[in-house]
């Protein structure tokens, strides 16, 4: 679906002393959509530019730290120390989903 609004984004984006975006309007009317239809043209993601390999958004040295720390205890107790040792912020499903993301992407 294209939109008008996508021009006005291009126009903004181009401008050299930009203003934050605020995008309003009703609710339910693509105010979402619209802003990730611009995004999928415009965001350049660092793993991307180097061919780092990842897992959803996080980098392989994440999640071998996790993976290595699941297969020795709980889930619960791997998020909490990789909270505490190496400050990775994750909940114990967060660490449950990195492990079932790993074996698809496998």
């Amino acid at each position: 679906m294209y939109r008008e609004i996508i021009n006005e984004l291009k126009k903004w984006k181009e401008k050299a002393r930009r203003k934050p975006l605020l995008l309003s309007g009703v609710r339910q009317c693509g105010k979402t959509y619209i802003v990730e239809e611009f995004a999928k043209e415009y965001v350049y993601l660092l793993n991307d530019i180097l061919k780092m390999d990842t897992v959803g958004k996080m980098s392989m040295n994440a999640v071998e730290s996790i993976i290595g720390s699941t297969t020795k205890m709980s889930f619960r107790d791997a998020a909490e120390e990789l909270n505490r040792n190496i400050k990775i912020n994750i909940s114990h499903q967060g660490a449950w989903n990195v492990v079932q993301k790993f074996g698809e992407k496998g």
